[in-house]
């Protein structure tokens, strides 16, 4: 898995943690991610760069506005939620059909069926949304 991929499914997992939690704050601790991003048959190295991926993935996501972080360590990132962008794209429609879920729907539905291709793909589409709505190709 290269680490385009573990982003997307780093960021599936913070969002849906974010979402469900919304408004309330959470911690995020760096060495604690979402076990659904690991292989029980990776080696000590691969879990290590994933760790640090998920870490990246989370200061990223800050820098282009999608978080809120009030304070980060050298554990983590401490009383995070959504921004108003973070939030308004992931109450997107996920597809074209009328009541369908939203972006934030399908990346919780999915983390929660184990489906993590599904949440990595709903949210790599989820920022690309989030792209046209900042440069304005909604």
């Amino acid at each position: 898995m290269n680490n385009i991929d573990v982003f997307d499914q780093c960021t599936a997992h913070i969002f849906s943690t974010l979402y469900e939690s919304f408004p309330v704050p959470v911690d995020l601790d760096y060495s604690e991610p979402s076990v659904e991003i690991f292989d029980e048959e990776e080696s000590a190295d691969v879990a290590f760069d994933k760790l640090v991926i998920f870490e990246k993935s989370i200061l990223w996501l800050n820098s282009a506005g999608y978080l809120n972080i009030e304070a980060i360590t050298y554990d983590g990132a401490h009383n995070v939620v959504l921004t108003a962008k973070g939030l308004e794209v992931l109450k997107l429609p996920s597809s074209l059909e009328v009541n369908g879920p939203s972006f934030g729907e399908k990346i919780v539905s999915s983390i929660k069926s184990g489906a993590l291709k599904a949440s990595g793909e709903a949210a790599k589409l989820a920022l690309s949304k989030g792209l046209a709505l900042v440069v304005g190709n909604t």
